[in-house]
């Protein structure tokens, strides 16, 4: 991944080879352009850096990089999210929880065949698949009986 900077600042990012190569359609470019040469068309690669860690009421929006003890650096806004947000975010972890489950219980419809008889575990195992969605920690318990 790159940036293309113009008088010390990002002027575009993410930036590539192929848009290095729409940028300067008259001259003529190697297949394999070396990273030294980079700079010469104000180009330059980025490191990942470190991502700030963030909360369930958070998301990252990257920005433009940051030059960073001579190297550029990608960056990174913390965003508190909307209730709005956080609304379609837990729908969205219940919908899944809801789609595990279910997948888990068709996983082990078979074991409740009338030729069979469940053992004590499989039948609290598959109780608890069921009474899954009525606990606030939710995704613990998908952990434990995954």
């Amino acid at each position: 991944m790159f940036v293309k900077v113009s008088n010390d600042q990002p002027s575009q990012y993410p930036y590539n080879i192929r848009l290095l190569r729409q940028d300067h359609p008259n001259v003529s470019l190697q297949s394999r352009i070396p990273a030294e040469g980079l700079p010469d068309f104000g180009v330059f690669p980025v490191s990942h850096g470190t991502k700030p860690t963030i909360t369930f009421n958070q998301r990252l929006d990257e920005t433009n990089p940051v030059l960073s003890n001579g190297e550029w650096v990608r960056n990174w806004n913390v965003v508190e999210l909307t209730a709005a947000e956080i609304a379609e975010k837990l729908d969205y972890q219940e919908r899944t929880i809801r789609l595990v489950r279910d997948n888990k219980l068709k996983e082990t419809d078979w074991w409740a065949s009338s030729d069979l008889t469940m053992t004590a575990d499989q039948v609290t195992y598959r109780q608890a698949l069921r009474d899954i969605t009525n606990h606030d920690n939710t995704l613990i318990i998908i952990v434990i009986f995954d």
